[in-house]
């Protein structure tokens, strides 16, 4: 394990990228690990991170409420 991993006991992420138009979903391991690569690499993201779930249920979940939300939003302006 290197200096700046840190156990995340199976938390999963939620990311959005505009360039690509999707969601992706990973666990926090795996998306933190990168995530700290990519800072030391001095590489720019296009991903947002939009939240940090229990479960992969719940993010997925998640991002259904969101695309909800964010359609009626649209749709007032």
């Amino acid at each position: 394990m290197n200096v700046y991993e840190k156990n995340w006991n199976g938390l999963w992420t939620l990311e959005w990228n505009e360039v690509q138009g999707k969601f992706h979903v990973e666990t926090a391991d795996t998306r933190f690990a990168k995530s700290t690569q990519d800072f030391l690499d001095g590489k720019v993201s296009e991903w947002y991170m939009l939240g940090v779930f229990n479960s992969y249920k719940e993010a997925s979940e998640y991002t259904t409420n969101l695309v909800d939300y964010k359609s009626r939003l649209v749709n007032v302006e």
